[in-house]
């Protein structure tokens, strides 16, 4: 599943993922698609925990979700 929400609010639609998907779940973050500064990023929900908070600084970034 892939979603877009409003850019000041990722920090916590982050947090929300983390928080309530499991462990194993990929989550793959894109900042800026189609831009020269596009950053993709999939881990699992485990190794995003473990990680830097990526920088979304109110830019634009689609959240996707897979469960394999």
């Amino acid at each position: 599943q892939f979603f877009i929400e409003t850019p000041y609010r990722n920090a916590n639609l982050f947090q929300d993922i983390l928080s309530t998907l499991n462990t194993d779940t990929l989550l793959s973050v894109t900042i800026n698609v189609t831009l020269h500064d596009e950053c993709i990023s999939t881990k699992s929900v485990g190794e995003w925990k473990r990680s830097p908070v990526p920088d979304f600084n109110k830019m634009p970034t689609v959240f996707g979700v897979y469960v394999g």
